[in-house]
C-alpha cells in the first residue's frame, strides 16, 4: 500500500497491508474492483451511487474515487485507489487511461520486486545449504582423518609387535642354538673325561 496524503505538506508511505487492515478505505468499493477486475470511478461517492449507503464512503464524506485493478494474467495483484474529498467529479475519464497505463507499469514492477524477493530468498536458502553441506564435509573429513590416523597407529603397533615377536623368534633360536652349542661342548667335555679316564 502506498499513501500520498496532498494536504500541507506532501508525504508518500509505502506498505504491505492486507485490505482488511486499511480502516479508511471502503472495503465495499475495493471488492467490487476486484470482482469486476474493471476500473471504477465515482463522482460524488457519498451523494449518489451504488457505494451511497456505505458506512465508510458515508463516514468519510468520500467525493471522487477513482480505483482501479492491477492485473497480472487475469489475476487482480494490487488496487491502484485515488480519492478527493473536497470536489466531486475531480477525476476525468482521461485519468483513466493514464491510471490504466502506470498500474500495468505498477504490475510489471510488483512482480519484479515480487521475483527479486525470490531469488534473495533462493540464494539465502541456498547460501544456509553451502553452510550446512561444509560443516557436514568438515565433520567428516575430520572423522575420516581420525580413522586414519588411528588405523596408522594400528599399523604402528602391529609393525612393533611383529619387530618383537620376530626378534624373540629371533632370541628364542639364538637360545636354542647357545644350548645345542653347550649341549654339544658339555657332551664333548663329559666324552673327553671319560676317555682319559679309560
Amino acid at each position: 500500500r502506498a499513501r500520498i496524503d496532498a494536504a500541507e505538506e506532501f508525504s508518500l508511505s509505502l506498505a504491505q497491508v492486507p485490505l482488511a487492515q486499511c480502516p479508511d478505505l471502503s472495503p465495499a468499493v475495493l471488492r467490487y474492483v476486484i470482482r469486476t477486475k474493471e476500473v471504477l470511478l465515482l463522482s460524488d461517492a457519498a451523494a449518489a451511487g451504488i457505494f451511497a449507503g456505505d458506512p465508510v464512503v458515508q463516514q468519510r464524506g468520500l467525493r471522487s474515487v477513482l480505483c482501479a485493478p492491477l492485473a497480472r494474467q487475469a489475476t487482480v495483484v494490487g488496487l491502484l485507489y485515488l480519492e478527493n474529498n473536497a470536489l466531486a467529479g475531480a477525476f476525468a475519464n482521461e485519468l483513466v487511461e493514464i491510471v490504466q497505463v502506470l498500474g500495468a507499469q505498477a504490475v510489471i514492477s510488483l512482480e519484479n520486486s515480487t521475483l527479486l524477493e525470490e531469488l534473495q530468498q533462493l540464494t539465502r536458502t541456498l547460501e544456509e545449504r553451502v553452510v550446512d553441506r561444509t560443516l557436514q564435509l568438515t565433520d567428516e573429513i575430520a572423522a575420516r582423518d581420525k580413522a586414519e590416523t588411528a588405523v596408522a597407529e594400528e599399523l604402528r603397533n602391529t609393525k612393533i609387535l611383529q619387530d618383537l615377536s620376530a626378534r624373540l623368534v629371533t632370541e628364542e633360536r639364538i637360545e636354542t642354538v647357545f644350548e645345542e652349542i653347550l649341549t654339544a661342548a658339555r657332551s664333548e667335555e663329559h666324552t673327553s673325561e671319560l676317555q682319559s679316564h679309560h
